[in-house]
């Protein structure tokens, strides 16, 4: 009976030892297939299979980048294709500008002319000066001038001085919206500038023009600089 025990512990030992000894040799957590291992005892020695040992599971964690962030469930806004190119559009043509005319007492046709004239170039407002410019990118005063007129249905030429030779001279007092001012802002003795009025509210005027420094925007003739520098007036539109 003592005989029979002790056999039977030396052999479940030697099993035991035999298995541990297996998984040592092949990696912990290795094994996949059945292995073999030789099992000795008192009467003799067998051969028997290991059980497979499995391979623990891991548990895939979504990385950091596709988890969500805490209190922010709003999904990801695109820019559309259009945005992007109306936002990088730098020379876009600029929206719609209007001027508020005064001091216009005709009326019918020629007010309307008129209306058309100012407000053509009450479009290129803000636009930066460029000497010898005819576009949104720059202009210069004299291609301010013709381009207005031009909405009006009048050709102008090119240039200021050239300009000061058509249509009528006028006296300052007499000056209305839609009049051409001109300035020797050369020193030169000559024409160097115009300017289209656009109010006049008694003794005070308004005019519109590329500025060097300002690009196209309004002014008075009463500013002391204008003042100085101005040579007179012409009615183009009659």
């Amino acid at each position: 009976m003592v005989t029979a025990m002790r056999n039977y512990i030396y052999t479940a030992a030697s099993i035991g030892f035999s298995l541990l000894m297996a998984g040592l040799m092949t990696g912990c957590g290795a094994l996949r297939k059945p292995q073999t291992v030789v099992v000795t005892t008192p009467t003799g020695s067998y051969t028997t299979r290991a059980p497979a040992i499995k391979k623990a599971a891991t548990k895939k964690v979504a990385s950091s980048s596709t988890l969500p962030k805490k209190g922010n469930t709003q999904a990801p806004v695109k820019t559309s294709t259009t945005a992007k190119k109306a936002t990088g559009n730098a020379t876009a043509t600029p929206a719609a500008k209007s001027i508020a005319i005064t001091g216009l007492q005709v009326k019918g046709a020629k007010r309307e002319k008129i209306e058309k004239v100012v407000q053509a170039a009450s479009t290129y407002l803000g636009t930066p000066y460029r000497l010898g410019g005819t576009t949104r990118n720059g202009i210069d005063c004299s291609a301010l001038m013709q381009a207005s007129f031009k909405a009006g249905g009048v050709s102008l030429p090119r240039t200021a001085d050239a300009q000061a030779t058509e249509g009528q001279k006028i006296n300052r007092k007499e000056v209305r919206p839609g009049d051409v001012l001109f300035f020797d802002t050369m020193k030169r003795g000559r024409v160097g500038h115009a300017g289209l009025v656009v109010g006049v509210q008694g003794s005070e005027i308004d005019f519109i023009h590329a500025s060097v420094k300002g690009g196209v925007r309004v002014d008075k003739l009463s500013n002391p600089y204008w003042s100085k520098y101005y040579l007179g007036a012409r009615r183009v539109l009659d």
